[in-house]
């Protein structure tokens, strides 16, 4: 073969290779996937510092709760014969609320400023105090409501042979207002209406707290229902 054949024939040679090459590298870089845009994170709300009350109540009711955050007693739950300073505290919390009746606590209930006094009574029957609290944060998340329930009384220790049993619950739900349960004819309400849900603590007849949780609260029983006492299970 002539040399200028064999130069002819070398130079298509050396492009088909080249245009391999090419073909096999656009394949690579067709296949590599390409990164998905970064999505910018929505701004988060903040409460604004000095906020006044109103704004504060505003803000707290769209809360979101985590069950990650705690509020804090100084007491537990149990039998006391002495008074009790009650403080309530959450750690990174820019409000704390209380309620003392029962009801679930919000931004519209006993903003918590200082010690709550729990006092004894020398009377036959002890005093039942239910606090309910819930913390506020100012990333507009919130604590769940935390509860503890303090039997008073300066002969408590001796009073009770069997175990308590204390039932929490707004009263509107069980003993006042148009929809408690306990309550006219709501009593002989059937199915989902003769039902609340409540709190449940139980207390061995040292003060020791037993159980805590929620539970359905229902009435039952026939003619039972029209008692002035109610049968509940």
């Amino acid at each position: 073969m002539k040399p200028a054949a064999l130069f002819a024939l070398f130079i298509m040679i050396c492009l088909f290779l080249s245009g391999c090459q090419s073909a096999q590298l656009s394949d690579v870089r067709e296949e590599t996937p390409t990164e998905a845009p970064t999505a910018t994170p929505l701004p988060q709300p903040t409460l604004v510092p000095d906020a006044s009350p109103e704004d504060k109540t505003a803000f707290y009711r769209g809360a979101v709760e985590r069950e990650d955050l705690a509020v804090s007693f100084s007491a537990e739950s149990g039998f006391y014969t002495k008074d009790v300073s009650l403080s309530i505290t959450a750690e990174g919390a820019t409000d704390i609320y209380y309620t003392d009746d029962g009801s679930a606590p919000g931004p519209n209930a006993l903003h918590y400023t200082r010690p709550v006094p729990l006092t004894v009574t020398d009377a036959e029957l002890p005093r039942c105090a239910v606090i309910r609290a819930v913390a506020y944060y100012p990333d507009g998340t919130k604590s769940p409501v935390f509860t503890r329930t303090f039997f008073l009384n300066t002969h408590i220790k001796k009073r009770f042979s069997m175990p308590v049993f204390s039932i929490v619950a707004p009263p509107d739900e069980l003993t006042s207002g148009p929809n408690a349960l306990l309550v006219g004819s709501r009593a002989l309400d059937t199915g989902k209406n003769a039902s609340r849900t409540v709190l449940l603590q139980v207390y061995d007849k040292t003060g020791l707290e037993i159980v805590n949780q929620h539970a359905t609260l229902r009435v039952y029983g026939g003619e039972s229902r029209k008692w002035p006492s109610n049968p509940c299970n």
